[in-house]
């Protein structure tokens, strides 16, 4: 029962909508998406009601916006 009960928040946690990705600079690359998926990592523990990424921006080269929501 209790593996149930993990496993159906584990699918709720995850189901989030799709990230609105901001970009003001030229390039897109591996660090960004390394920033990105620590992001989504980092809104599911300090926002436990938030879970979500709903913006990420990036402003310049390794300065970014989250933005964390449902």
């Amino acid at each position: 029962m209790f593996s149930l009960i993990l496993f159906s928040f584990a699918v709720w946690a995850s189901d989030c909508p799709e990230t609105k990705i901001i970009n003001h600079t030229q390039e897109w690359n591996d660090i960004d998406r390394r920033s990105l998926k620590s992001a989504k990592n980092r809104c599911k523990i300090h926002y436990p009601d938030s879970p979500c990424v709903k913006i990420f921006e990036k402003t310049e080269e390794n300065v970014y916006r989250v933005t964390c929501g449902n």
